[in-house]
């Protein structure tokens, strides 16, 4: 399975107030995250 997740041991999810989904403000960031620990490359990043 090949996902486009952002790698969380170099950078840092989106901005929780940068970015919105459907109106909801987390949402994008959650995302970031989800899809780093699926894609095994979340790190120690999980806040």
């Amino acid at each position: 399975m090949d996902i486009q997740a952002p790698d969380l041991t170099q950078t840092f999810p989106r901005s929780p107030r940068d970015t919105s989904i459907a109106g909801y403000v987390v949402a994008a960031r959650a995302l970031d995250q989800c899809q780093a620990v699926i894609a095994q490359s979340a790190g120690g990043f999980l806040g």
